[in-house]
């Protein structure tokens, strides 16, 4: 399971509430391909083709190369804009970069 597939199941059947999930998983320490998606999630995909028709739904997916450190914890994160949308993995504690940027051209 990941977050997206996670915030949809909790929010099915609830009209426009979306009820965000957010999941975490241990992955082994070795290097690894990791393929990140950023998007926006709508509770209802009447909202999500409302949001795509005006231009404000925006999303980016890649992979990146991946070399987590023993004891460390990371996220997912980004900046979804209309101009440059971009995802990557951070260390959860500094926020320094742990993989290079996944962006919209």
């Amino acid at each position: 399971m990941n977050s997206l597939r996670e915030t949809r199941s909790a929010s099915y059947g609830q009209g426009f509430l979306l009820t965000a999930k957010f999941t975490t998983r241990n992955v082994p320490v070795r290097p690894m391909k990791v393929k990140l998606i950023g998007t926006h999630q709508t509770a209802a995909p009447i909202h999500e083709i409302a949001s795509r028709m005006a231009g404000t739904f925006f999303s980016v997916d890649g992979v990146v190369d991946f070399k987590p450190v023993e004891g460390k914890r990371y996220e997912v994160t980004g900046e979804l804009k209309k101009e440059r949308s971009c995802v990557w993995i951070a260390d959860a504690e500094t926020k320094a970069e742990a993989t290079e940027q996944v962006c919209t051209k």
